[in-house]
């Protein structure tokens, strides 16, 4: 018999992983886009209908020649990563494990594989390998 792919005894696995209140996406490809809700937009991560999050809001995009996850911000109320403010005109930023990224009224962290600083191309991580109780201690 099939088991659905979301069945809960199938490993969630991934590059690296978004987490917060009503995010939680696994990187299963090099990139991902976030944004607001919208007919007219191919999203990874829809954020809901709040108007100060932009359709096409930002990206998080392996660079690699750099082996590292980078956010390209693209809306223009910019985003918020671990307390600093970058908008579009912000070069790409280098994300770390545990950076808290805020869009308009969402926040959310993003996590890499446990152990890991920085993610080589090749280092594709099911669930229990992600540090999920370091989110937690953050928000606590």
């Amino acid at each position: 018999m099939p088991v659905a792919p979301n069945d809960p005894r199938i490993p969630k696995c991934g590059f690296a992983k978004l987490q917060g209140e009503g995010v939680e996406f696994y990187f299963q490809k090099y990139e991902a886009w976030i944004g607001r809700r919208s007919k007219s937009t191919a999203l990874d991560v829809v954020l809901g209908d709040n108007m100060n999050i932009s359709r096409k809001h930002a990206g998080i995009v392996y660079n690699f020649e750099k082996g590292v996850f980078e956010l390209v911000v693209l809306g223009k109320n910019g985003v918020t990563v671990s307390g600093t403010l970058y908008t579009p005109s912000s070069p790409p930023l280098a994300l770390r494990t545990r950076d808290l990224i805020q869009m308009g009224d969402r926040s959310f962290h993003f996590l890499l594989p446990r152990g890991s600083s920085h993610v080589p191309y090749d280092a594709y991580r099911c669930v229990a390998s992600f540090d999920l109780q370091t989110l937690t201690s953050i928000s606590a």
